[in-house]
């Protein structure tokens, strides 16, 4: 039991009797316990006071709306629950008297900080309420993972106005759930968008006269739909296709194209299977989570690889056009769409030639991805970290080892 929580749930039943006391609407037990129903009480505490029209424990947009930036000169109830947050967050300092004292403003900002914000100012906004009236733990406790909270700072930090739409600020104890890796995909898909269309744009107009961007906006203007599906089972991100393609034609970077496709996934789903992992590694736990994580959700997706594959051969077809001739983008697409796309996952061995068996595939995909460019902390001639220390962020051999495995077995699967 923890007394400060029991300080904040002995008000609610006083302060809103009609709802949180024993005869109220929604009894709450003052046990010192700061869980869900606690969270709700305090989310009605406010709806209440804020005079929100549906009171139900739930931020929606009237209470988004409604919901003041909490200061030295907000009313003394809206302090208090705020107070009463931050008591739920492990927050100590700030009292619980409905003022905004010097002890608030500095667990406001000890709580800013620890979500990974470093330039704010000593007040609460509506965001950072939404923030406090979830269960989401943003302290280090016994569990935390120093490089899972960097990691999760770092998205709050840099790309919350990316996922806050559907997220309120990602919990930063250093424990991977879902709602890290959901922010992850959002993230990863905004990249890729914007890269897609900055790359149409810079396409030369076709025989028609008209660019590709021209032709593919009302596919890809805001809200379109940007996943289609193909007659070969294929799940194609148009934003993902692109950008893979684009590093396979005439790629003079001085970083292989594959980096770009399937190894770049690859070097993503080791962090995703790195993050998974309990704390005390072991190689069977390792390959089980590997293969959880390859050609299934999240980075290494099925449908990310299918761009990969598909990339790979799109390109080949560009590359290998008559010189002269127009509309190459084009007919590439409806070249491979119509006449190679049954066996997309074959297309891998034209990066990895000479392949006979799984065992081979396997030996070389590890091959190419522990390289000496690959795995390198600085590309030489560069200021850049090598593939695996930049998406993988440097996993174990093991791990490394687990997930060029799954890939393997999943492209044997696919083209048996």
């Amino acid at each position: 039991m923890n007394g400060y929580v029991k300080q904040v749930q002995n008000w609610l039943n006083q302060e809103f009797p009609d709802y949180f006391s024993e005869t109220g609407k929604y009894p709450l037990s003052p046990d010192g316990i700061a869980g869900q129903s606690t969270m709700n009480a305090l989310t009605m505490a406010l709806q209440i006071t804020v005079d929100v029209t549906e009171i139900d424990g739930e931020w929606n947009q009237e209470l988004s709306e409604k919901c003041p930036i909490v200061n030295a000169v907000s009313v003394p109830n809206v302090i208090r629950i705020a107070q009463g947050c931050l008591y739920c967050k492990g927050y100590y300092d700030n009292g619980f008297n409905g003022e905004f004292t010097v002890g608030t403003k500095a667990d406001i900002e000890s709580f800013k900080q620890d979500l990974g914000l470093s330039v704010f100012e000593s007040v609460i906004e509506p965001d950072f309420f939404r923030s406090l009236l979830t269960l989401d733990q943003v302290r280090e406790t016994k569990d935390t993972d120093q490089y899972i909270r960097a990691a999760q700072q770092y998205l709050n930090k840099n790309y919350y106005q990316t996922f806050s739409a559907m997220l309120s600020f990602l919990p930063t104890d250093g424990v991977y759930e879902a709602k890290t890796n959901r922010a992850l995909i959002i993230v990863l898909q905004k990249e890729l968008y914007s890269g897609f269309i900055n790359y149409l744009k810079a396409l030369p107009p076709e025989a028609d006269g008209l660019t590709l961007y021209e032709k593919m906006f009302p596919y890809i203007k805001e809200g379109a739909v940007t996943q289609l599906t193909d007659n070969a089972r294929g799940i194609i991100e148009l934003p993902k296709l692109a950008a893979v393609i684009e590093a396979y034609i005439d790629n003079k970077s001085t970083v292989p194209s594959f980096w770009a496709g399937w190894g770049g996934d690859l070097a993503s789903s080791m962090l995703a299977t790195t993050l998974a992992l309990p704390a005390k590694l072991d190689y069977a736990s390792a390959f089980v989570t590997a293969f959880e994580k390859v050609g299934l959700d999240g980075v290494c997706s099925y449908s990310a690889l299918c761009a990969d594959m598909d990339a790979v051969k799109i390109a080949d077809i560009i590359n290998n056009a008559t010189e002269g001739t127009t509309s190459t983008f084009t007919n590439a697409l409806s070249q491979y769409y119509s006449l190679d796309v049954e066996n997309r996952f074959a297309n891998i061995f034209a990066d990895i030639p000479g392949i006979l068996s799984y065992e081979e595939l396997n030996t070389q995909i590890y091959h190419r991805m522990t390289g000496s460019q690959e795995t390198a902390d600085t590309i030489p001639g560069t200021d850049n970290p090598g593939l695996i220390p930049y998406k993988g962020n440097n996993p174990t051999m093991q791990v490394m080892a687990a997930c060029c495995s799954a890939l393997a077995h999943y492209v044997h699967t696919e083209t048996a």
